[in-house]
């Protein structure tokens, strides 16, 4: 397992400096829409994150590495597993780019009212990218990644819109009645209750990439 996070570091190391050019851009282009003080940082770890996931699973597909590892002794569901555990790695690394990024604009008045990132950006952003590598990574394991690209276009226009669409709920009230309730509650209750939600989600989604990837032939 731990073999396979590498291989996905390595892959980070190669192309991070594209990430921190990425993190700097996306504050230049949404700073002139009305996300700036609201979703700008949702915006950003949840495009990075989805574009590093789409990275990892080109790289294996050129390299061929779904062909190698299965001729490894490794189990089907330690490679399924990786996948899924690296998306946090991501995440983590999205909002630390995000972060940085915002203090460096903000003191260098590039963008004078900028704001820094907080834990509502964290939890709306995870929240976001979860959902959309959540329907992602099942159909990935059950055709592969060419046969995948048809999909991918719905997914990538996915990334842009539900962390807006998630966003603009919460902040501006427009929501069923569960929603608003959760508007209401403390930053806790609302982590809390998104952890449950996108621990759930992730598990099904794991068990429907195992089983399409067991049945898979190399």
């Amino acid at each position: 397992m731990l073999n396979l996070l590498k291989k996905d570091y390595l892959l980070l190391k190669r192309n991070l400096w594209i990430m921190v050019l990425y993190s700097f851009m996306i504050f230049f282009i949404f700073s002139r829409t009305d996300m700036n003080a609201q979703m700008i940082y949702v915006m950003g770890i949840t495009m990075i994150s989805y574009l590093l996931v789409m990275y990892s699973t080109a790289y294996d597909n050129m390299n061929k590495s779904d062909t190698l590892l299965n001729s490894l002794p490794l189990k089907r569901r330690d490679i399924v597993a990786e996948r899924y555990m690296s998306l946090f790695v991501f995440i983590a690394l999205s909002s630390i780019l995000m972060a940085l990024s915002g203090l460096a604009i903000k003191f260098t008045g590039l963008i004078p009212d900028m704001r820094p990132i907080s834990l509502f950006d964290f939890v709306i952003a995870t929240w976001s990218i979860c959902l959309v590598v959540f329907l992602y990574l099942p159909v990935y394991f059950k055709v592969g990644y060419l046969k995948e690209k048809l999909v991918n276009f719905a997914i990538f226009f996915a990334v842009f819109m539900i962390p807006t669409i998630i966003g603009k709920l919460f902040i501006k009230g427009e929501a069923p009645l569960w929603i608003r309730n959760l508007n209401s509650a403390t930053e806790l209750q609302t982590t809390l209750f998104m952890a449950v939600f996108i621990t759930i989600a992730g598990i099904v989604s794991y068990l429907f990439s195992l089983r399409f990837y067991i049945k898979r032939e190399f």
